[in-house]
């Protein structure tokens, strides 16, 4: 009866509207939760800055020592004779060798490798470097606190490299240092690495700030 199919009509009409609505929802629900998700893997990095200064005085050689500012923790370090700082980047410093054999970045860590969990932090690695060849593994301290280090062989833009990536915990989360060279250069290198990391200073509670100085021998 033609009652009937008009019924049927208006019917199937406001199911479909009903369907298309629901659809809607989904989607934007959909859009709001990604937003919601990439707000919260983006981890709130604290504010990074640094600067590069002579420092000295009585009974001192002058050297050159970099600080750096991650949100209200600050930090020092002495940068080794033979190497310059660079504090172009915007998230990290970089410690170059005169003759760009080596360079040592400090940086906060983020997304997985944020953590002390060595065997999360080899997945991170490899997720970085897929090609990495593992060839050590240890612990390293650095101002008063201890983290994990690994040493791998990779390629970089063709080229042979080896790297050692330290993360060490503190008051402004995981800090990782990494150093990269030639495999055939590493062995050598490792005291600008190790300078590096056995200057670096944390500042104290009441906001005192050590810096490693040069005594002068002469």
């Amino acid at each position: 009866m033609p009652g009937c199919n008009i019924v049927r009509r208006i019917t199937v009409l406001f199911c479909l509207a009903l369907t298309a609505l629901a659809g809607t929802v989904q989607i934007h629900a959909g859009e709001e939760s990604s937003s919601e998700n990439s707000e919260l893997t983006i981890t709130n990095q604290p504010t990074f800055s640094a600067e590069v200064r002579d420092v000295g005085g009585r009974g001192f050689r002058t050297s050159r020592c970099v600080y750096v500012n991650m949100g209200v923790a600050r930090f020092s370090f002495r940068v080794p004779e033979g190497s310059r700082a660079s504090t172009a980047t915007e998230d990290r410093i970089n410690v170059i060798k005169n003759d760009y054999s080596c360079v040592v970045s400090l940086r906060a860590a983020t997304g997985e490798c944020a953590t002390q969990n060595p065997g999360r932090l080899k997945e991170a690695l490899l997720g970085r470097f897929p090609d990495m060849r593992l060839t050590g593994e240890r612990s390293i301290m650095a101002a008063d606190n201890t983290g994990p280090v690994f040493d791998f062989i990779h390629e970089s833009d063709g080229l042979k490299r080896k790297t050692r990536v330290a993360f060490v915990p503190s008051a402004a989360g995981i800090l990782e240092f990494k150093m990269t060279t030639a495999p055939d250069t590493f062995e050598a290198n490792q005291d600008i690495f190790n300078e590096i990391v056995n200057t670096f200073r944390a500042s104290k509670p009441n906001g005192d700030l050590e810096v490693v100085r040069l005594a002068d021998n002469s």
